[in-house]
């Protein structure tokens, strides 16, 4: 029961946040119009796809020499290293596009303190995506779960694109994203 009406509530708070903040859908890729400004804005698209998960710090660096990477897209897998590796970075990260990478639940993440377990494949778990300097997030197309504090303190949050079938959103999710 309890469940259900966090469930409920985290639905809810969805349908109050201002339209440009989420939008949900099925698409695999970004529109091009989308894209367009988020090239306009931030320059050019940092893209790296990984064939396995765990591979995503050195992948960027054989993308570019850049430290500065505002606009940064990933397809296929990722895990907890990965989201580490993301972590490492996230003061330089303005737009990320997820929709093309599924995510893995082998390898555990960190946030300021802890080692955080992903509790099952394709989860955005607790503070995993907390970047107070991301602006647009467009998370993978097969997320099923949003867990508590998982954007807590986005405070820069413009855009986030949650799928379809996300079916749970945990409590606080979003606490903090004031934009």
């Amino acid at each position: 029961m309890k469940k259900q009406m966090i469930k409920i509530l985290g639905l809810l708070f969805l349908l109050a946040l201002p339209l440009s903040f989420v939008s949900c859908g099925e698409q695999s890729s970004m529109d091009k119009k989308t894209a367009e400004m988020l090239e306009k804005r931030y320059g050019k698209v940092v893209s790296v796809d990984l064939s396995q998960s765990g591979t995503l710090s050195k992948a960027i660096k054989e993308a570019t020499e850049e430290e500065n990477i505002p606009y940064l897209r990933i397809s296929g897998p990722i895990n907890g290293a990965d989201i580490d590796s993301l972590k490492e970075i996230s003061h330089f990260i303005r737009a990320l596009d997820l929709l093309d990478a599924t995510i893995e639940s082998d390898v555990p993440y960190h946030d300021y303190k802890d080692e955080k377990e992903i509790s099952e494949d394709n989860v955005i778990g607790e503070d995993m995506l907390n970047f107070n300097r991301l602006e647009h997030i467009y998370l993978p197309i097969a997320t099923t779960k949003i867990e508590d504090n998982a954007f807590s303190y986005c405070s820069n949050i413009e855009t986030i694109r949650i799928p379809s079938n996300v079916v749970s959103i945990g409590s606080r999710a979003f606490h903090g994203c004031y934009r």
